[in-house]
């Protein structure tokens, strides 16, 4: 990742007050655990912080740490949304 691109992130978390982190579908403990993990450090910053998983969270993941902020539906909203695909290379 280029340090212009790190800069506009960290700019756009800067300007963001609220903020969306939906984990990949179907879920697993990586993507869950990252999704928390955004959360608290994004808490610590003083956003507004939703998680939403589309699907149910597996059973045997159940044990993780503040799983239970995870949500499983968004109301709808007028706020703009950006994703970023994990798994892309750069």
């Amino acid at each position: 990742m280029s340090n212009t691109t790190e800069k506009q992130i960290i700019d756009l978390i800067k300007r963001s007050q609220k903020i969306l982190i939906m984990p990949s579908s179907p879920p697993d403990g990586d993507s869950l655990g990252s999704a928390v993990a955004l959360y608290l450090a994004f808490k610590k910053l003083n956003k507004q912080v939703t998680v939403v998983c589309q699907d149910s969270i597996p059973e045997a993941l159940s044990f993780l740490p503040n799983i239970k902020i995870i949500g499983h539906e968004m109301s709808s909203t007028k706020d703009f949304v950006i994703t970023i695909d994990g798994k892309t290379s750069i």
